[in-house]
């Protein structure tokens, strides 16, 4: 995504416009960016430039979103892109879909802003589509090598714990707390291990640490009134019921049968990660400027660049100064009267300093060629 270039509205609006034949699908980050492109080379369908795009390759505004009533994250970026591409695009729409995590829609009130060019998955979130037992089971055998597991096992031990973190994140969401999630070493403390090598939610212990690192323990009977309330909707589909994010996360722990723990094999599977292109552009604009100030007017006299070389090579002037005060030299405590002895003095100590600055400068010479 390095290479992709960030665009404003305006940009894309008229892009379209002039190029009619581009079929462009944004989705939220790089896993949904990957599961897109897997499925349109794997569907053999016959669209011509058709381009995934992460929606962080678009400039949009944080206080933008702000103004639709749109929380601070890719899946409202998503959501107000297509509001704003429809809003802005005169004539035809252009062949563009942007596709959204359901997310907690099925369980809490969800925005009310709606879209021709807006999609949203039909479970959770993009990577549900992989919470599939002949998935798991590939994984198992061609990656893992263990003929002794078989998905249906893991999928029945996972999905319980899965779904209580995905009520418990709905709940937080619910309530608006925005509260922030343990962190994994204290998330790990939650779960106790049973026979068979299985593991075991504890709730009641992950609520209490959920609700103290967040300062929140005082609203315990409220984030627990609020978690029943939604434990009681009918949701028969599972994977609306579990966040993706936590499945492509969670820690298995899998060993085989009269094995030892000194030889107990443990994988992991792990998410992707990428750059997020809307707060590094914030975070360069805050610190790309440098104002410097001159009493030089005359635009004639030295250019911004020399302005600036010349601010810098202050510093070697003041590694001067620190030098003539060293201790060494004794500058506090002057044991001469004669102002013509004390000029001798300052004269051999800038000698010192010229002798000292020459040595530096030949030093550094073979460095800067090399």
């Amino acid at each position: 995504m390095e290479d992709e270039k960030r665009r404003k509205l305006d940009e894309l609006v008229a892009r379209y416009e002039l190029e009619p034949s581009l079929h462009d699908v944004y989705v939220e980050g790089l896993t949904d960016k990957s599961i897109i492109q897997w499925f349109l080379e794997e569907s053999n369908l016959d669209i011509k430039n058709c381009t995934v795009y992460e929606i962080d390759t678009v400039d949009i505004p944080t206080d933008q979103l702000f103004t639709l009533g749109l929380n601070d994250n890719n899946r409202s970026r998503v959501i107000f892109f297509a509001f704003q591409l429809q809003r802005l695009f005169e004539g035809s729409l252009p062949h563009v879909i942007c596709i959204a995590d359901r997310d907690f829609d099925n369980l809490i009130a969800s925005s009310n802003i709606e879209s021709e060019l807006l999609l949203f998955t039909d479970y959770t979130s993009m990577e549900m589509y992989l919470f599939d037992f002949n998935i798991i089971e590939k994984f198992l055998r061609l990656v893992l090598h263990r003929d002794d597991l078989e998905s249906v096992n893991i999928l029945t031990n996972i999905s319980p714990i899965l779904e209580e973190m995905f009520l418990l994140r709905a709940t937080n969401e619910s309530l608006s707390y925005g509260m922030e999630w343990l962190s994994s070493t204290s998330l790990k403390r939650c779960f106790k291990k049973r026979k068979g090598g299985f593991m075991e939610f504890d709730s009641n212990d992950f609520v209490d640490k959920y609700l103290n690192k967040n300062h929140r323990i005082s609203d315990k009977i409220t984030f627990l009134d609020k978690v029943k309330e939604l434990r009681k909707k009918n949701i028969s589909e599972i994977r609306n019921k579990i966040r993706g994010h936590d499945f492509i996360q969670k820690e298995i722990k899998m060993s085989a049968k009269n094995e030892s723990k000194d030889s107990q094999t443990i994988y992991q599977i792990e998410g992707v990660y990428h750059q997020k292109l809307s707060e590094i552009e914030i975070l360069i604009k805050s610190a790309g400027k440098f104002i410097l100030a001159t009493n030089l007017v005359d635009d004639k006299k030295l250019e911004p660049s020399e302005i600036l070389s010349n601010y810098k090579n202050q510093q070697s002037c003041e590694r001067g100064f620190r030098f003539l005060k060293d201790p060494l030299f004794f500058a506090d405590s002057f044991f001469v009267e004669n102002p013509k002895r004390v000029e001798t003095m300052l004269f051999l100590m800038s000698l010192s300093l010229l002798v000292y600055s020459l040595g530096q400068r030949k030093r550094k010479k073979p460095i800067k060629s090399s």
